[in-house]
């Protein structure tokens, strides 16, 4: 772990007054700079910056850098009489701020940060984030302990206090409209919606939701599609948004539900149905389209292996790594209505632009296909169209209907 900065100076100033009203004069120039963190996986590159100073204040003529393919700016004035007011402004355009395994996404900003390098300050704005895409780990590392290690006859270290900078208080409107991916332990979704970050910089307080756009829950190689789902942030701390998801699906004569809730720090995974059956029951009907009793050894195991999951062990997906080669958001297999495997589908497709989703539905049989069209068009309403042949589901949802069809659907949340 660890970052590492570079650049080149030239600085031409001079200083003149009293230590109680100095006065600044002259300009300082960055060319070339570059900022690294390697564990947040964040790189600012060509770095320039100008300084001036003009008698009572320092002013930050411009400042500019590159982060990934974007880039980032800003200006401002700071003067230096008390309580030395502060107005800056800070910009970014499609910038990667984030770029680790965890987590990979750009942000658009416009932000200012005004008030007293004395006093307290404000941080307004919007910060815009494009495509993001989340990775679930399996597993997550350990933590490290930090052990306060004394020898016998030393005197008690003295706490030492560290001086804090002024209070930022925080108004930023934070909107994700072109979709945030979260994908890994059974996870493949598409979230967008917006939150404002309120409090202080020290104590941040997000306030929002993001919600559902489309999205599935792979359990034990079955594919589950979510109907609703929730992401909310109340403002409370520790940061640690609630979850509301769930998928439904049916089986013969038995509807099972699959509900993700919970807090994202300890997520909880329970199975219902319609009528109500025990769990391993309802994933004997799910996953087989038969009565637990009735299952043979592999399959029993693949119900054990599947209330694992449930329970928060790793889950392994081998269409992840085929469906990131081939640069699609989405690549799933899905069962066949009431188990049967000939009616399976495989879907394939793409966001290619915000609110446009293209995808393509074949039946494993090659029996049918059909291409799908999904538009956003905002206030819970959604323009969905097909064309195809027969054999793979409708864009609208209809099994094995094939042809062409057009339909609009609408969600709300409550």
């Amino acid at each position: 772990m660890g970052g590492r900065c570079a650049a080149g100076w030239a600085l031409d100033a001079r200083i003149t007054g009293s230590t109680a009203a100095p006065k600044i004069g002259g300009t300082a120039r960055l060319s070339g700079g570059e900022v690294q963190d390697i564990p947040l996986g964040v790189r600012l590159r060509d770095i320039s910056a100008e300084v001036a100073g003009d008698g009572e204040a320092i002013r930050l003529v411009r400042l500019s850098a590159k982060a990934g393919a974007g880039t980032i700016g800003a200006s401002g004035r700071l003067s230096l009489a008390a309580p030395m007011p502060v107005d800056l402004r800070l910009t970014a355009k499609d910038a990667q701020l984030l770029a680790s395994e965890l987590i990979r996404g750009t942000i658009s900003a416009d932000l200012s940060l005004s008030g007293a390098l004395a006093g307290a300050m404000q941080a307004a704005g919007t910060v815009t984030i494009g495509r993001t895409d989340i990775r679930v780990p399996d597993t997550l590392p350990a933590g490290v302990a930090t052990l306060d290690v004394r020898k016998a006859g030393d005197r008690p270290r003295t706490q030492v206090a560290v001086a804090t900078g002024p209070e930022i208080g925080l108004n930023v409107r934070v909107q994700a409209p072109a979709g945030i991916f979260v994908r890994g332990r059974g996870l493949d979704v598409e979230l967008h919606g917006a939150l404002r970050l309120l409090g202080t910089a020290a104590d941040p307080r997000p306030q929002g939701r993001f919600t559902l756009r489309r999205g599935s829950f792979t359990l034990a190689g079955k594919r589950l599609a979510f109907d609703t789902g929730t992401l909310r942030f109340d403002g409370g701390l520790p940061i640690d948004p609630s979850l509301d998801f769930s998928a439904s699906t049916s089986v013969g004569d038995v509807t099972a539900t699959l509900a993700v809730t919970g807090y994202a720090s300890k997520p909880k995974i329970t199975l219902s149905s319609a009528p109500e059956l025990p769990q391993d029951e309802i994933l004997a009907r799910l996953l087989f389209n038969k009565s637990a009793v009735s299952l043979g050894p592999v399959e029993l195991a693949q119900i054990a292996g599947a209330l694992a999951q449930m329970a928060g062990g790793s889950d392994f997906n081998p269409l992840d790594s085929v469906r990131s080669g081939l640069g699609l958001d989405r690549l799933s297999v899905s069962g066949g209505a009431n188990g049967q495997s000939s009616g399976a589908t495989l879907e394939a497709g793409r966001t290619i632009a915000p609110g446009v989703y293209l995808g393509a539905k074949q039946n494993a049989t090659g029996s049918g296909t059909q291409a799908t069209v999904e538009i956003d068009l905002g206030r819970g309403l959604k323009l969905q169209a097909g064309v195809g042949s027969g054999g793979a589901d409708s864009a609208t949802g209809a099994a094995g209907g094939g042809g062409n069809d057009v339909g609009i659907t609408y969600q709300f949340d409550y």
